[in-house]
C-alpha cells in the first residue's frame, strides 16, 4: 500500500508540475500570439482549429478505453501477448478513426467552413489552410493516442513532464519567430503548429516503443477485443458528446440573446476552466492504472482506498489553484488581459466553483469505468449533464442575467456527483456514507479554514501588485495548511513528507 502511494504521489507531483508550467507558459503564449497576428487573424485561427473540437470526442474517448484495456489486463496479470494485443486491436481502431474523421472533415467540415462560417473573403484561403494544418495535427495525434494510453498504463508519468516542457518550448518559440517572417503570419503559424504536433506526437511513440515490449507490433484486429473496446467506448463517446454539445449549445444560446460581448466572456472562462481541468487530468492519469488494476486483480478494499484518498487529494489539488484566483480574480484578469469584458469575473468565480464540485469527477468515474459496467452510467450521466441546455433556455428566456448558465451548472454538476456516487455503490459496494464522512467532511473542513487568512489579508493589504501577491501566497499556504492538518490521514502525511524529505536528500 505504502509503495502504491508512493508512486501515486510522485507521478501526482510530476504530472500537476507539468500542467503548472505548460498552463502559465500557454497564457503567455497566447499573449504574444495576438500581438504577432493580430486580433482579426488570432479569432481566425481559434475558430477554424476550434472545428477539430467538435471531432476531439471521438479521440478522448477511444483513448480513455485504450487505457482502460492495457490497465486491466496488467492489473490481472495477464502475459504480455495479451496485453500486446490490446495494443495491436487499439492501434487498429485508432487507425480506422483516423480514416473516418478524414473523410468527415474533407467532405462536412469543408462544406461547413466554407459556406456557413463568416469569414471575410480575402481570408478564405488562410482559412482553409488552417483547416488543412490543423487537421493533420489532428490527425496525427489521433494515430499516436495508443502509444500515449501505454504511457500512462505504465505509469511513466516523468515522460509526459519532459515532453511537455519540450512542447511548450517550441510553441513559445514558434510564437516569437512569427514576427521575423515575411508573407501570411497565419498560414506560417498553422504550418509550425503542424510541425510541432507532428514533433510531439513522434517523441511520444519513439519513447512507448523503446520502452514498452507491447508497443513492439502492427495494427491487428482481434474480432473479441475489438467489439470490446468498441461497445465501452461507444457510451463514452456519448458523455463526451453531451460535454462538447452542452458547451457550444450554451455559447450559442448567449450569443442569440446577449450577443459577442458575452461571448467573449464565456471564451475566457473556458480557458480557465480548460487549465483547471487540465489540473485535474493530470492527478487521474497518475491514479487511473492503479484504480483499473486492483479492480482487475479482485481487491475492492484497497480500491475503496485509493478512490476515497484520490478524491480528496483531486479536491485538494484543484482548491490549491482555485481558492487565489476566487479571492483575487478581478485583480488578476486586470494584470492578464489589457480590456477584462463584462461578466467575466463573475463569470470566472463561478466557473472555479463548478471545478471544485466536479473534482471528484475524475476518480469516480475512473472507478466506474474500470468496472466495464458502463451502459446505465454514462446515459445517465450525460442524460442530467444534456439538461443544462433547456433549463438555461428557459431562465434566460425570462429575463434572467448571463451568469445563471454557470448556477444551473453548478447544480447539475452537484447533482451528477451524487449519481456517480449511486453507480460506485452498485458497482463496487463503495458505501455512500463513507464517502461522505471520509471524502466530504475532511473537504468540507478545509474549504471553510483555507479562506480566513487570505480574506483577513486582502482586507488589510494594500491594492498593490504587492498586496495581490502576498493575497495569493497566504491562500496558497492556508489551503496547504489547512489540508496537512485536517485534510490527511496520518500515513498520507507520512508519504508527502517522506517524498518531499527524499526530493531535497534529507532523511525522512
Amino acid at each position: 500500500m505504502e509503495h502504491h502511494g508512493r508512486r501515486i504521489a510522485r507521478n501526482t507531483l510530476a504530472l500537476y508540475f507539468r500542467t503548472l508550467l505548460t498552463t502559465v507558459v500557454a497564457l503567455y503564449t497566447s499573449r504574444v500570439i495576438l500581438e504577432a497576428l493580430g486580433v482579426s487573424d488570432f479569432g481566425l485561427f481559434s475558430l477554424v482549429g476550434g472545428l477539430m473540437v467538435l471531432m476531439g470526442f471521438l479521440n478522448a474517448a477511444m483513448t480513455a478505453a485504450t487505457q482502460r484495456f492495457l490497465n486491466f489486463e496488467k492489473g490481472r496479470s495477464g502475459t504480455s501477448d495479451d496485453v500486446q494485443r490490446v495494443f495491436a486491436t487499439s492501434l487498429f481502431i485508432h487507425l480506422m478513426l483516423a480514416v473516418v474523421i478524414l473523410l468527415i472533415a474533407e467532405t462536412l467540415g469543408l462544406w461547413f467552413l466554407n459556406t456557413q462560417l463568416n469569414i471575410a473573403p480575402d481570408r478564405m484561403d488562410a482559412a482553409n489552410w488552417v483547416y488543412q494544418c490543423a487537421l493533420l495535427a489532428f490527425l496525427v495525434n489521433v494515430v499516436t493516442a495508443p502509444f500515449n494510453a501505454a504511457i500512462i498504463a505504465n505509469e511513466r508519468m516523468a515522460a509526459f513532464a519532459y515532453v511537455s516542457i519540450v512542447d511548450v518550448g517550441l510553441r513559445l518559440a514558434v510564437a516569437y519567430a512569427l514576427f521575423r517572417v515575411s508573407g501570411d503570419r497565419l498560414q506560417v503559424y498553422a504550418v509550425l503548429m503542424l510541425v510541432v504536433a507532428a514533433l510531439v506526437a513522434g517523441v511520444y511513440g519513439w519513447y512507448a516503443r523503446r520502452n514498452f515490449s507491447e508497443c513492439h507490433t502492427r495494427p491487428a484486429r482481434d474480432p473479441r477485443l475489438f467489439r470490446e473496446i468498441l461497445s465501452f467506448s461507444s457510451w463514452s463517446i456519448l458523455s463526451n458528446l453531451s460535454v462538447v454539445l452542452r458547451l457550444q449549445g450554451t455559447n450559442v444560446i448567449l450569443n442569440l440573446i446577449f450577443g459577442t460581448l458575452v461571448n467573449a466572456a464565456f471564451g475566457l472562462a473556458l480557458q480557465v476552466s480548460n487549465a483547471l481541468q487540465s489540473f485535474t487530468s493530470s492527478f487521474i492519469q497518475a491514479l487511473n492504472p492503479q484504480i483499473v488494476k486492483t479492480y482487475a486483480a479482485g481487491d475492492l478494499a484497497q480500491m475503496h482506498t485509493l478512490v476515497l484518498k484520490g478524491a480528496r487529494l483531486a479536491f485538494f489539488l484543484v482548491l490549491l489553484m482555485v481558492l487565489p484566483v476566487l479571492i483575487e480574480a478581478e485583480a488578476l484578469l486586470g494584470i492578464w488581459l489589457s480590456t477584462v469584458p463584462e461578466h467575466t469575473v463573475v463569470f470566472i468565480q463561478l466557473v472555479l466553483i463548478q471545478a471544485l464540485v466536479e473534482s471528484f469527477a475524475g476518480v469516480t468515474g475512473t472507478a466506474q469505468a474500470a468496472t466495464g459496467k458502463v451502459r446505465t452510467y454514462h446515459l445517465t450521466v450525460s442524460t442530467i449533464g444534456m439538461t443544462n441546455l433547456p433549463i438555461s433556455y428557459v431562465f434566460l428566456s425570462q429575463g434572467f442575467a448571463p451568469e445563471i448558465v454557470f448556477v444551473v451548472a453548478i447544480v447539475l454538476s452537484a447533482l451528477i456527483a451524487v449519481a456517480r456516487l449511486y453507480f460506485l455503490r452498485h458497482s463496487i459496494a463503495l458505501p455512500m456514507m463513507l464517502f461522505a464522512r471520509d471524502v466530504g467532511l475532511r473537504c468540507g473542513a478545509v474549504l471553510m479554514l483555507a479562506p480566513l487568512a487570505p480574506l483577513a489579508v486582502k482586507y488589510h493589504a494594500p491594492e498593490t501588485l504587492f498586496g495581490i501577491f502576498l493575497v495569493c501566497a497566504v491562500a496558497g499556504i492556508s489551503v496547504v495548511a489547512a489540508v496537512a492538518v485536517i485534510g490527511l490521514h496520518r500515513d498520507e502525511r507520512r508519504i508527502v513528507l517522506d517524498i518531499f524529505a527524499r526530493r531535497f536528500g534529507k532523511p525522512s
